[in-house]
């Protein structure tokens, strides 16, 4: 299994991946506009960033992770604080790799925590709900 490594992102990675390819549709091209020109300050209100790199050494894509605070379970519940994705690309090149008959074993798996890969700790989604990071 490629198992994928995860670094923290930091701004001082912007130049290195600025020709990253996420695809021509315009919601692709709003996942790598994410990175490059809302990461900074998504950091700076708590949002963590990692870039994922394969076992050659390619970087695959990308993950984040915030939080915010939605009333629940009804609009007039008491806010909590829950986990959100606010963005998450995988290059295009990499996209269904890698090709293996265990869907759990594709990148997008492993950089969700879908798969057979878990990484330590978890943060409370909602009442009862975790979120393996």
């Amino acid at each position: 299994m490629d198992t994928l490594q995860r670094i923290p992102f930091q701004s001082a990675f912007l130049d290195a991946i600025r020709h990253f390819d996420y695809g021509e549709l315009e919601y692709q091209k709003e996942i790598a506009d994410w990175l490059i020109q809302d990461s900074t300050a998504a950091m700076e209100r708590g949002t963590r960033i990692w870039l994922y790199r394969n076992e050659v050494g390619d970087f695959i894509g990308y993950g984040s992770l915030g939080t915010t605070s939605w009333s629940y379970p009804g609009k007039k519940s008491p806010k909590s604080p829950i986990a959100v994705i606010p963005a998450l690309g995988i290059r295009k090149e990499f996209r269904g790799q890698p090709a293996t008959d265990g869907k759990d074993e594709r990148y997008s798996s492993q950089i969700l925590g879908l798969g057979s890969v878990k990484y330590p700790g978890y943060l409370r989604l909602l009442p009862g709900r975790s979120l393996g990071i």
